[in-house]
């Protein structure tokens, strides 16, 4: 497995900025509507530049390449989604907020480098 750390730095412009554009019917005309984690997502979208998102993509579709020669030979993956053990969470945390043990992008989300490289997970 290649080391995949210097690919991913990149996922959060991608996905924020993707959001950003997904939700601009709404935001920010509405954005009391969402809650403050979501809120801040989109703005970190809003805020992405056109040289971030491509350099962004650029590393993305040379980690594609690398995971496309790793995996060449492999039919299934199996391994689990994140390394923490679950946590608990209030109610009002719920929507509003993000625990600090789900913002790590070194390792702990193992889905992460497949949304980003557009692989199928489950």
């Amino acid at each position: 497995m290649p080391d995949v750390i210097p690919y991913v730095s990149g996922f959060s412009s991608i996905c924020s900025a993707e959001a950003a554009v997904a939700h601009a019917a709404t935001f920010p005309s509405r954005a009391d509507d969402y809650g403050p984690s979501f809120r801040a997502w989109l703005e970190k979208g809003n805020a992405v530049t056109g040289m971030e998102y491509a350099e962004a993509m650029q590393r993305r579709a040379t980690l594609v390449g690398l995971l496309r020669r790793a995996f060449e030979p492999i039919d299934v993956l199996i391994c689990p989604p994140r390394t923490p053990t679950a946590y608990r969470i209030t109610p009002d945390e719920l929507y509003d907020s993000v625990p600090e043990a789900t913002t790590d992008t070194a390792g702990r989300h193992f889905n992460m480098i497949f949304n980003l490289i557009g692989a199928p997970a489950l």
